[in-house]
């Protein structure tokens, strides 16, 4: 089994952790969402790239590595749909009209800023950072794209009759025997570590664990919980149980065949019986990308 080698920085997001249903390493967590400057005040600009060095990755090796170094950014065998991903925040399932070759071909990326813009770097808000990789992309990939909305099945994330089963993370927990930092030290809250059918998370928004299900069911989800907390969690599941099962309701699946003896949950009997939250399907509004035209990158 390939593993996902993925180290970040303690200030950036987990969402390098991009391909769930594999094991993968723990992440820091980003800071908290940014928000809209006050009227009348200019937003801060994202410092610009100096340096772009893009290279075909070749290697049998499928083991990928997706750093945000002091002054830019290190990937190395990465395909381009990934980029995309972190570029504009959005699911695989949500970005459309993308040729084959995105997801096939990977690629080295390296990329930094001026030396007087590293310290810039470090304080911009991390959507910024996307509009710098949405640069890179138009620079080098000449994308082009255009947003649309769609109505799509989507799942609604509610609590459970029995009520919530999530452990309130108090400020100032430490946790000398969970999850590590990437440091080897014991993590002081905000992380999350995801494996196959597992995710371990210690003082996490829902907002952090509800994209990480959002990956693993390739749909959108939408909170309906009201709860806005920062939570302790393990979730265990079989994730042989999520093909073809879904919960009941509008654009939900059926469970054709009874699961195997002696198998694990389904991610939704999971969530339900061990955190007390329960998906329901629906449809509604979601916004997606569509690629209107991208490049092969000239190599260099």
């Amino acid at each position: 089994m390939t593993i996902s080698r993925i180290a970040l920085l303690p200030a950036l997001t987990l969402a390098a952790c991009l391909a769930v249903a594999t094991p993968c390493a723990s992440a820091q967590l980003p800071p908290p969402p940014y928000t809209e400057p006050p009227p009348g005040s200019t937003p801060a600009k994202p410092p610009e790239w100096a340096v772009i060095s893009i290279k075909p990755n070749q290697a049998e090796d499928h083991g990928m590595r997706f750093f945000f170094t002091p002054d830019g950014i290190s990937f190395n065998n990465i395909p381009v749909q990934m980029i995309l991903r972190q570029a504009f925040d959005l699911q695989d399932d949500l970005i459309f009209a993308a040729p084959d070759w995105v997801k096939t071909d990977r690629y080295d990326v390296e990329a930094k800023v001026d030396g007087a813009d590293v310290a810039a770097l470090k304080t911009i808000p991390y959507d910024q950072r996307g509009v710098m990789l949405q640069s890179l992309l138009a620079d080098r990939f000449k994308l082009i794209t255009h947003t649309e909305t769609r109505t799509l099945p989507v799942y609604e994330l509610h609590i459970a009759k029995s009520g919530s089963k999530l452990h309130q993370a108090t400020a100032g927990d430490t946790y000398p025997h969970g999850i590590k930092a990437p440091d080897g030290s014991a993590a002081r809250g905000g992380m999350m570590m995801m494996g196959r059918g597992n995710f371990t998370g210690q003082a996490v928004s829902l907002t952090v664990l509800i994209k990480q299900l959002s990956q693993q069911l390739h749909r959108t989800i939408v909170d309906k919980t009201g709860l806005t907390g920062n939570y302790d969690f393990n979730l265990r599941w079989s994730p042989e149980q999520d093909l073809g099962s879904g919960p009941p309701g509008p654009g939900g699946g059926a469970h054709d065949a009874p699961p195997p003896p002696d198998s694990g949950p389904s991610i939704f009997t999971a969530l339900e019986e061990q955190l007390g939250l329960k998906l329901e399907s629906a449809k509604g509004p979601v916004k997606t990308l569509v690629i209107d035209h991208i490049e092969r990158p000239s190599e260099n």
